[in-house]
């Protein structure tokens, strides 16, 4: 678990959680439902080629990462630094990377960098791990329609496969999917089942009030909830809150409407509707232990029960969705699951990528040795030139091992929290708008519910995450290039 802020466990009174990617971890076969029922929903409700059913292939993980935002113009997805600067390098559509005179590219002019405006105004953000599926269908349908010559409107296409994939979670097709073979689609074990359980018997004999607030309807949640604790996973809860629609949740002042459990379709909601039950019309005075809410809001949350502020922690998966607003507006302790923090780390303790992060601090390191060097009066114009010819080689080469550390992540895109040398825009807004993150909600079996987690110093700088690897120091580094020319007290030359 990292921190970018302090955080004092024993000071948190109530723990929530969101649903999806939080409490329960989705296999890339969801990806592969979602896409292939928003596929068939297009051929069949939208009347799209029939044969996109075999030419569009299946669901690609290689195309897009979590992070990346979606031109709705054009359909290139493009990486965005946490200054807005996309890398012309890294800009694709489909399977084909984009070219500079590539009119997809030419839409963000020539600075490379994006305004706000048209941040807001063009691009779609893949937040969360569902928005891949969408960015794999786009790629496909629009490569297909390229390859055959088919006119078509880039824009009216990219909204028809919005509006697909949105359906097949409004409908409950993905959810009847999953919920119809549930070790297909979750990850599962005993052990997992075993550090989850322990993790929240944990939170609550330190005294801790927990709560579910998803989005996903009751016998979704419940389904997957018994799938991966038990029968009894509601004792675990104080409050349980289902189709919360955030991040509307956050700023309405929606009463909560109670669902009595146990009304149409079967047990687990494969067949039927996924509410659970009837929705009842009657005033809810109090939030109860046992019962089942749905809609509602965090106002109505905070008067039903003294709940608000930095005492209640709360763990979701999608930053705008789940926790900019629980933490901007109200106060809350936020902290993030994000899975891809495990990779990461497996790729950072490699050897390789250790090597070429302390080559590339040589060479930063050299780099400011060289420029101290050079004389400060104006140099002969033979000379200027050979101090700038030096400056830019070692530039050059700084900028080679920082793609190379890239391309050690992920052969396409990289790494989720680094574009290049700088933070990507997602990795930005974890570190601006939560408190802590992890991959999984099961890691805080490894500590006390009266933990104290702090902040280490690359939590404070815009290039760097919590969980990055340390490179050498300064001093080590000066010592590997100037190993006889070290002042051992000051450690400089």
């Amino acid at each position: 678990v990292f921190a970018n802020s302090l955080v004092r466990l024993e000071d948190v009174e109530v723990v929530g959680f969101d649903f999806d990617f939080t409490l329960v971890h989705y296999k890339a076969a969801l990806n592969e439902l979602i896409y292939d029922l928003a596929l068939r929903r297009l051929v069949e409700v939208r009347q799209y080629p029939a044969e996109l059913l075999e030419a569009a292939g299946r669901y690609d993980p290689t195309l897009a990462i979590r992070g990346l935002s979606l031109d709705k113009r054009s359909g290139a997805i493009v990486k965005l630094s946490y200054r807005h600067n996309l890398n012309p390098a890294r800009v694709f559509l489909g399977r084909r990377r984009v070219e500079r005179d590539d009119p997809a590219l030419r839409l963000f002019g020539d600075s490379n960098h994006v305004s706000v405006a048209t941040r807001d105004a063009y691009l779609r953000p893949l937040h969360d791990l569902f928005s891949l599926s969408e960015a794999s269908l786009i790629g496909n349908v629009l490569d297909y329609f390229q390859r055959q010559g088919i006119e078509h409107d880039t824009a009216a296409v990219i909204g028809d496969i919005m509006q697909s994939v949105t359906d097949v979670h409004l409908t409950g097709a993905m959810h009847r999917g999953v919920l119809a073979d549930p070790a297909r689609f979750i990850h599962h074990g005993e052990a997992r089942k075993a550090r989850l359980h322990d993790t929240l018997r944990r939170f609550q004999a330190a005294g801790k009030k927990l709560f579910i607030s998803s989005n996903s309807p009751y016998k979704y949640v419940a389904g997957g909830m018994d799938f991966v604790l038990g029968p009894d996973w509601q004792d675990f809860f104080d409050v349980v809150i289902v189709s919360a629609q955030k991040p509307s949740f956050y700023s309405s002042s929606r009463p909560f409407r109670r669902v009595e459990v146990g009304g149409a379709g079967d047990a687990h909601g494969v067949d039927g509707d996924l509410t659970g039950g009837r929705v009842t019309w009657e005033a809810v005075t109090e939030l109860e232990k046992g019962c089942v809410y749905t809609h509602g809001s965090l106002a109505e949350l905070a008067r039903l029960t003294g709940w608000n502020g930095p005492n209640v922690l709360y763990f979701g998966d999608s930053l705008w969705a789940d926790l900019v607003d629980a933490r901007r507006l109200h106060g809350w302790t936020t902290a993030a699951v994000v899975a891809e923090v495990e990779e990461d780390i497996r790729v950072q303790h490699q050897d390789e990528y250790a090597y070429v992060l302390n080559k590339r601090g040589l060479l930063r390191e050299l780099l400011r040795l060289v420029q101290r060097e050079l004389t400060a009066d104006a140099p002969s114009p033979a000379a200027a030139g050979d101090d700038a010819l030096l400056l830019q080689t070692i530039e050059d080469c700084i900028n080679k091992t920082t793609s190379e550390l890239s391309l050690l992540s992920h052969e396409r895109w990289g790494s989720v929290f680094r574009t290049e040398a700088h933070q990507t825009l997602f990795s930005f807004s974890l570190q601006r708008f939560v408190d802590l993150y992890t991959a999984r909600i099961d890691n805080l079996a490894d500590y006390s519910p009266e933990h104290r987690f702090y902040p280490n110093s690359r939590s404070a700088d815009v290039s760097s995450m919590a969980h990055d690897a340390a490179a050498l120091s300064q001093h080590e580094l000066i010592e590997l290039l100037c190993p006889d020319d070290v002042d051992e007290e000051e450690g400089e030359r």
